[in-house]
């Protein structure tokens, strides 16, 4: 395996990043989540030498887990140790709605996960 050398390096997050996706509708807008309780949206057109701006931040009350496109791209799904599922949606992704789940298991051995069905009617939530 080659690999070249790295054109650019971005600090994205303030602490450990733990998942990426591309928007499937639009593959230049990309989402993060992060321990530091944020999953946020980029537009990988005007990330150049510079710390980019998020188009997106969603906030949740602890570190977040993943953070998941749509199989549209319309939505995107987060989810967080703070035991809330977040569903983010609308045009420039302006509306977030936080649905509780309660995912603790005092076990803290796996990570709290959603996944998009086969179009965005359904999310099948659970650890791995």
């Amino acid at each position: 395996l080659r690999a070249g050398k790295s054109m650019f390096q971005w600090d994205l997050h303030e602490h450990r990043i733990n998942s990426i996706d591309f928007n499937p509708r639009n593959p230049h807008v990309m989402a993060t989540s992060s321990t530091d309780g944020t999953a946020c949206l980029w537009d990988l057109r005007s990330m150049g030498a510079t710390k980019p701006k998020t188009l997106r931040t969603v906030i949740h009350g602890r570190a977040v887990h993943s953070a998941y496109f749509s199989p549209s791209g319309l939505s995107l799904a987060t989810t967080s140790v703070d035991n809330y599922l977040g569903i983010t949606s609308g045009a420039n992704f302006e509306e977030t709605s936080m649905i509780y789940h309660d995912n603790a298991t005092n076990r803290w051995i796996s990570t709290f996960r959603g996944v998009w069905g086969w179009d965005d009617s359904y999310i099948f939530v659970g650890s791995r």
